[in-house]
């Protein structure tokens, strides 16, 4: 399920989610809070707040970079993102960049915990 809000320069975008293990995965749920400021018609400041919860120890897996860092899995995720938007045509054509804080805890204890910092960049392109 998903929202968006707007006014003036300020909007809110969230996502709540939900999912039935198979075969051994465990039930897990998440939500998504993305507050976004528009300082010019081309640049966009961007905060976000996202939290996953597994009902299971080791539920939950790390991705992208962090897997890379500690290969475990743990129960509970949260993640603190501020960045920048940069239009050059609209959301077809935009530079992103931003800094993360992510921590992962792990119940069972058996190598999945994680806490780290990041920053990411990147030019989006879609048509």
């Amino acid at each position: 399920m998903s929202a968006q809000w707007q006014k003036g320069a300020w909007s809110l975008h969230t996502d709540l989610a939900a999912g039935d293990g198979y075969f051994g995965q465990s039930d897990v749920w998440g939500i998504v809070l993305m507050p976004l400021f528009d300082l010019t018609r081309r640049l966009q400041l961007v905060g976000r707040y996202t939290f996953l919860d597994s009902d299971d120890e080791n539920g939950l897996s790390l991705n992208r970079c962090e897997d890379e860092i500690v290969a475990g899995e743990g129960d509970e995720y949260h993640e603190l993102y501020g960045g920048v938007n940069l239009f050059f045509y609209g959301h077809k054509l935009k530079w992103q960049t931003g800094l993360q804080y992510a921590s992962m805890d792990d119940s069972a204890d058996d190598g999945g915990e994680y806490e780290g910092w990041g920053i990411t960049t990147g030019l989006r392109i879609s048509w």
